[in-house]
């Protein structure tokens, strides 16, 4: 490019305005300020009536939705040996 011609590119840069305001959005939107994300889907009672059907009485589920977890607890059998 000749100098006239980068002139008129810098300039045409310079006066570049949007012609909307997704300008002002799309950046929040990158940076994650979006609505709060959802919550995982309840599903220790299903798993309580699972475990229950199964005759397991002393497993206990909690579930953590935020963090999408479920937790299974209770006591161990005797350590088989070989």
């Amino acid at each position: 490019m000749n100098k006239s011609k980068l002139q008129v590119a810098k300039k045409k840069l310079k006066s570049f305005k949007p012609r909307c305001a997704c300008w002002r959005w799309c950046p929040g939107k990158l940076a994650g300020c979006g609505p709060t994300p959802t919550k995982a889907a309840g599903v220790a009672v299903s798993i309580r009536a699972s475990l229950d059907q199964a005759g397991l009485n002393e497993v206990s589920a909690s579930q953590d939705r935020d963090n999408g977890v479920v937790t299974l607890s209770g006591p161990r059998g005797q350590k088989m040996e070989n």
